[in-house]
């Protein structure tokens, strides 16, 4: 009796499909336009467990503009006690931190519980302002000193600022904190001959030191203490993204060009920030996941409507699901977006798939005439 030796075309489509499953799909995002609270602009900041996330929007008529919390798509103003306010950090509880801007210029430290402002003043100059906050109500920012002529990082518990202190030199400054109160930033050195990227864990400044340049900065920090920025190479020519690991500098490279800069960090350690591309004319904003840094502008699906992306310098911008919070160019106008990851297929593994099993198909029936 004479068999076919070929197997049948579902046990071919379970061996063909099996890479499938082991590949990881391709990375892509959709995008939701947040809107404005009247005004042509609005940018976004932060963003927490929920999505929520926390910026600002002009209001009708771009003379001002106010800090907002977007829960979806609907923009609560959270006032203003001077003329303008800017919410930068926002916790998962909803809180928001922020800056207020009063009438002779000076700024102070806000956090917002609902909408109601609670001026976290100041270590005794006349400036501050607080850029992220954690569930805890712990704030990081930065503020003037007696006599208003050096700033310092602090952290505040409930409206108290803690001076965190510098490394030695003359100015600090803090731009993230995590659960834990620990807080992210940088610090001019002693005899302020460079800047470093700083881990504060209590008023314990922590040098991370650089990527072989003079200067450095830490930027975010996520729940593990790892913190992202940048840091000059050897020559302190080019700069690059960067995420310390306890004092450890990985250089993340960029998207092509010569400089690059990391923003923030989730607990995954995925990493967002901005690069510039090969030949140096454009800057794009990054992410890198897995050991590779992907064009975010490329990873969004299509018919977007957003023509390039921008992303924020403080406060934590990629929450543990993914989700970022970032900026765009729509119809000419600059919003504040909800980027949210979606599970995409590989095009050229489906028309592999599809070629094979109609080749397979295709070649059983026409050997079945001779059989």
């Amino acid at each position: 009796m004479k068999t076919n030796a070929l197997p049948s075309l579902a046990a071919l489509l379970a061996l063909i499909v099996l890479p499938v499953h082991i590949h990881a799909a391709a990375i892509a995002y959709s995008v939701t336009d947040l809107g404005t609270l009247g005004g042509t602009y609005s940018i976004a900041y932060g963003i927490n467990a929920s999505g929520q996330i926390s910026g600002y929007s002009y209001l009708a008529g771009n003379t001002s503009w106010h800090a907002v919390r977007w829960t979806g798509t609907t923009a609560e103003d959270l006032g203003n006690i001077g003329i303008k306010s800017v919410g930068y950090g926002i916790n998962d509880s909803g809180q928001v931190s922020g800056e207020y801007r009063f009438a002779d210029g000076n700024l102070h430290a806000v956090r917002w519980t609902g909408t109601t402002a609670e001026d976290l003043g100041t270590l005794g100059g006349s400036n501050s302002y607080a850029v992220a906050s954690n569930l805890s109500g712990q704030v990081a920012g930065v503020s003037a000193v007696a006599g208003s002529s050096v700033t310092h990082a602090v952290r505040w518990t409930g409206t108290t600022p803690q001076d965190l202190g510098t490394l030695g030199g003359t100015y600090s400054n803090a731009l993230g904190i995590n659960a834990s109160g620990q807080v992210s930033g940088t610090s001019d050195i002693a005899g302020n001959s460079a800047t470093h990227a700083v881990r504060w864990t209590g008023t314990t400044p922590q040098d991370l030191g650089t990527l072989g340049g003079s200067n450095s900065r830490g930027i975010g920090i996520n729940d593990l203490g790892y913190v992202v920025g940048e840091s000059y190479l050897t020559g302190n020519i080019f700069s690059h993204a960067v995420r310390w690991t306890g004092t450890t500098a990985e250089d993340l490279g960029t998207l092509g060009g010569s400089n690059s800069y990391a923003i923030a960090i989730n607990l995954s350690g995925d990493v967002i920030g901005e690069s510039y591309l090969l030949g140096d004319a454009t800057s794009h904003s990054f992410l890198y996941t897995g050991g590779t840094m992907y064009d975010l502008f490329t990873l969004l699906l299509p018919g977007s409507g957003v023509t390039s992306l921008s992303m924020g310098t403080t406060g934590s911008s990629i929450n543990d699901s993914g989700q970022i919070a970032a900026n765009g160019w729509i119809n000419g106008k600059l919003h504040a977006l909800r980027l949210d990851p979606v599970a995409a297929p590989e095009p050229s593994s489906l028309a592999l798939l599809a070629l094979a099993a109609v080749g397979l198909a295709t070649r059983r029936r026409r050997k079945a005439v001779f059989v």
